[in-house]
């Protein structure tokens, strides 16, 4: 009885070996190109390619964030910077315009124009007629900016012989006139505004006008005059 052992060495045929067949020899080039596609998955190539563009990225956005910041910086400057040419009338803030003779007078005495309205009052005679009702008018106006250390405000009054204003015109002179114009106005409590006329004996007569009355505290007492018609700007 005989026994025949046959033993395959095409598993333990290795390239270069110079025995192995041309089937072996095929085999062991299959499972070599088969490690090296499976070791191309674990290439660090691509991931370097990948952070680089990430990087490149970011650096591009953060430039678009830091010009975007620039210019908006940029212009909140500009925006507070006080232009060269721009005239006092533009800063003023916008009201009706007191009357144009007084704007003339204001503008004399080194008031920055345009003057705008704050309040104007009528009063009444105390015994008033039909005929003769009115005794004062009093515009408080706004300068466009302060001259010098004074406050911006003015006072204008009216002494009415015959008639308010513009039916009768307005000549400032406290003495000869039947006008006044003061500078230096000082806004108090409750709307009221005080204006104060010194003579050229050192006399001083105050003026203090609300949207209800006026006062007059001179030499010769104190007067008050209720308001019949008024304007508040």
């Amino acid at each position: 009885m005989s026994l025949t052992r046959t033993f395959s060495l095409s598993s333990h045929c290795y390239t270069g070996s110079g025995s192995c067949g041309a089937g072996d020899a095929g085999g062991a080039d299959f499972a070599r190109h088969a490690i090296l596609a499976g070791m191309s998955a674990y290439d660090p190539e691509p991931r370097r390619g990948r952070t680089a563009t990430a990087v490149l990225l970011a650096v591009a956005l953060l430039a678009v964030l830091g010009a975007a910041v620039g210019y908006l910086l940029g212009v909140r400057y500009n925006d507070s910077k006080p232009q060269a040419g721009r005239s006092a009338a533009a800063s003023a803030p916008a009201g009706t315009p007191c009357p144009d003779f007084m704007q003339h007078d204001a503008a004399a005495q080194g008031a920055v124009l345009p003057l705008t309205l704050r309040l104007y009052v009528l009063t009444k005679k105390q015994n008033a007629t039909a005929s003769d009702p009115y005794r004062s008018e009093v515009w408080i106006c706004a300068a466009a900016r302060a001259s010098g250390n004074k406050s911006r405000l003015w006072y204008q009054g009216h002494s009415i012989r015959t008639a308010r204003y513009p039916a009768e015109q307005i000549t400032n002179d406290p003495v000869n006139g039947n006008g006044i114009l003061l500078g230096g106005v000082n806004a108090i409590d409750g709307g009221k505004y005080r204006a104060t006329y010194t003579d050229n004996n050192g006399a001083s007569t105050s003026y203090t006008v609300s949207p209800d009355e006026l006062d007059i505290n001179g030499a010769g007492g104190t007067s008050t005059q209720e308001v019949v018609d008024k304007t508040v700007g």
